[in-house]
């Protein structure tokens, strides 16, 4: 082989790999040279090299070439850098949505009370009064002789909430007097309403009151009765237990507002049962 040959194989291998090293490794290279002992010979020649043709010198310079290249690359791995894998980087914690904060729940609508835009005039027990929106009516159908006028009565006229019937209504009635004063009726009235269990003490706790420019006597929040032109009116509001939000909506300033748009008739009022009609 010529020496052109072998410069070529030369420059074709040095080509390949690298041909400059860091600083750091060939320090690093010196300085383990420099801690390593040499081994004492007893005879020491003169330090050069002997001669040699071209193939040995570049073969050498190949040689040292590649275990330099080995220390470094030993070095490298070893302090981790230069050829060892990069270090992959720790993914950032992506921070969690803040948690958007529920309304606030909207609270559900009081009720109220319907305005009075009705009228009901009564034929049977003399009078008239408003009642409220979407309410039905009911009118007696016998006078009113005895008993408590409640839902069922045949001889009270009931105003009522349809979806509620039994459980919110006003009743009205009236009787005559006869040979009673009104003190005497309403003590009666009163005694009806304790058999009745439904406030036993209204006698101690009726409060005056005037209705159309008549007097009369309100118990509690629901029983009014009150004295015309010989005749004595009954007028109860009945909100049920069951349903107790219906005292809350119709209470005592509500029952006064439809008290105050009753009209007294009792010249108009019937007290003979209807006759039969004819077959």
């Amino acid at each position: 082989m010529s020496d052109r040959t072998f410069d070529r194989i030369a420059d074709a291998f040095l080509a390949s790999g690298p041909v400059v090293l860091p600083d750091r490794v060939l320090d690093a290279a010196f300085e383990e040279v420099h801690r390593t002992r040499q081994r004492r010979v007893l005879w020491r020649g003169p330090w050069r090299f002997p001669s040699m043709n071209t193939f040995a010198k570049f073969a050498v310079a190949g040689v040292a070439v590649i275990a330099i290249g080995l220390v470094g690359l030993s070095f490298l791995n070893g302090s981790g850098t230069g050829g060892g894998a990069a270090p992959t980087a720790s993914p950032s914690a992506t921070p969690s949505p803040s948690p958007t904060p529920s309304g606030t729940p909207t609270p559900s609508p009081v009720p109220t009370a319907p305005p009075l835009t009705g009228q009901f005039p009564s034929e049977r027990n003399g009078f008239s009064i408003a009642y409220p929106a979407g309410w039905s009516t009911r009118a007696a159908t016998e006078p009113w002789v005895s008993g408590f006028v409640d839902f069922g009565h045949p001889g009270g006229d009931v105003l009522y909430e349809p979806s509620n019937e039994a459980h919110l209504f006003v009743a009205l009635a009236s009787q005559p007097l006869g040979d009673r004063t009104r003190e005497e009726w309403e003590a009666e009235i009163f005694q009806l309403q304790a058999d009745d269990q439904r406030a036993a003490d209204c006698s101690t706790r009726a409060e005056p009151v005037t209705i159309d420019g008549a007097p009369g006597v309100i118990c509690g929040d629901q029983l009014v009765l009150v004295t015309e032109g010989g005749r004595g009116y009954f007028i109860l509001l009945y909100t049920s237990g069951d349903e107790p939000w219906l005292g809350d909506v119709y209470d005592r300033a509500w029952f006064e507002s439809l008290l105050a748009t009753l009209e007294l008739h009792p010249e108009d009022a019937v007290d003979e049962a209807a006759s039969p009609s004819p077959s």
